[in-house]
């Protein structure tokens, strides 16, 4: 879920049918996946060199998301229609309007992206659900890829499979655990 949106709201197609973020900032709590953008970021880079986890981070001044940060499908997600870092009625209300608010202009939100349904979908993503004190959000997934959902599928049967005959732990099961092969490669290393 980190930075370039698109190009990861692409990879998610691949592995998922719905998308689920925690959004607790709306609701007064700090303990949300924006808190834990970094976290993640940090583990991202462990695997992947072209991650820079130093760049995704919530900025200590006034906390709003760094460049890259508001840049990724988590923050684009994480905002859409409910308004910047803090869920303002302000921001929440221009989000409504399809309209976007810029600190520069005096906003007290960052500019938000997408603010409209219309640019989620083009994103390949839909509101599902939202609950009523906005801390839980589902996504759902367009476009899935159905060669990729019927490869996962199968490969997680002959894990199962495997795993029954051999046990949890066999690590001869791992042969049979793969991600979809339109990824290129593997988001995990060997």
């Amino acid at each position: 879920l980190l930075p370039p949106a698109r190009a990861h709201a692409e990879l998610v197609r691949h592995l998922a049918d719905y998308v689920l973020i925690w959004t607790g900032r709306y609701a007064g709590r700090n303990g949300d996946d924006l808190a834990k953008a970094a976290h993640m970021a940090r583990i991202a880079a462990s695997v992947f060199d072209d991650v820079d986890a130093s760049a995704v981070r919530m900025k200590a001044q006034r906390g709003g998301p760094s460049d890259a940060l508001r840049a990724s499908l988590l923050y684009t997600l994480h905002a859409h229609r409910l308004g910047g870092e803090e869920g303002s009625g302000e921001a929440r209300a221009a989000a409504e309007d399809g309209a976007s608010i810029d600190e520069s202009a005096g906003g007290e939100a960052a500019a938000l992206q997408p603010t409209t349904d219309a640019a989620l979908a083009e994103l390949g993503f839909e509101e599902a659900f939202t609950s009523t004190n906005s801390m839980a959000r589902v996504f759902r997934v367009l476009r899935v890829d159905t060669r990729s959902r019927n490869q996962v599928a199968t490969s997680y049967a002959l894990m199962r499979a495997c795993h029954a005959a051999r046990g949890e732990l066999d690590p001869a099961c791992r042969v049979h655990h793969g991600y979809p092969s339109a990824l290129g490669r593997a988001p995990v290393g060997e």
